[in-house]
């Protein structure tokens, strides 16, 4: 087992959920690519088998589910990136965990030895940050015909804004919006709405 530390967190939307992965810190984690189990001083407090979701050049994405049955993300970063946080953060792994919902909330841990706890700075990244990368995402899942990856961005993107003339300020913004709206069968009457308006 590793403990877990939070060093960078994205809350959009506060709820039970997001509280109780917040009080994952310093909590010790079992994590493999079938299963994640976290121990809150040698109390099993979550038991969640993974299921593989999607893999890209950076990352592993898995679903979990709660004890009540919700559903949630957990994500493991790949080669260079994960190599990347290890070196910055002199840590064994790291995973996130994160709403199925875009405009929920993502909360990132390093992983270290069991007896190493740690108080890291954390990183709070707000709304603007979120939307360029997942534009940025939208542009690497096109350059590689990754369409499901680029309509997943595409909705996170939808839940976070409020009207679709923000994107006009990001880069990528202006060209993600021209492709959603002559796609924009791929989306769900809501999105559908707030695409055309």
């Amino acid at each position: 087992m590793l403990r877990a530390s939070i060093f960078q967190k994205n809350i959009l939307k506060n709820n039970d959920y997001s509280e109780f992965v917040l009080n994952i810190e310093n909590s010790l984690v079992d994590i493999n690519n079938n299963s994640l189990k976290i121990y809150n001083e040698e109390k099993l407090i979550l038991n969640s088998s993974l299921l593989q979701k999607e893999v890209d050049f950076h990352t592993t994405t898995f679903h979990g589910q709660f004890q009540d049955g919700t559903l949630f993300r957990v994500i493991r970063p790949n080669d260079i990136p994960l190599e990347n946080i290890k070196s910055e953060y002199n840590c064994v792994s790291a995973f996130s965990m994160a709403s199925i919902e875009p405009d929920g909330y993502a909360i990132h841990f390093i992983l270290t030895d069991k007896n190493d706890t740690r108080t890291n700075s954390v990183i709070e990244k707000g709304n603007e940050e979120q939307i360029q990368r997942l534009l940025e995402g939208c542009i690497l899942a096109l350059q590689n015909k990754l369409y499901s990856n680029f309509v997943d961005y595409s909705k996170r993107i939808l839940g976070i804004i409020n009207n679709v003339n923000e994107l006009h300020k990001y880069e990528y913004g202006t060209q993600i919006l021209s492709l959603m709206t002559e796609n924009i069968e791929l989306y769900s009457d809501n999105e559908k709405v707030k695409i055309i308006s």
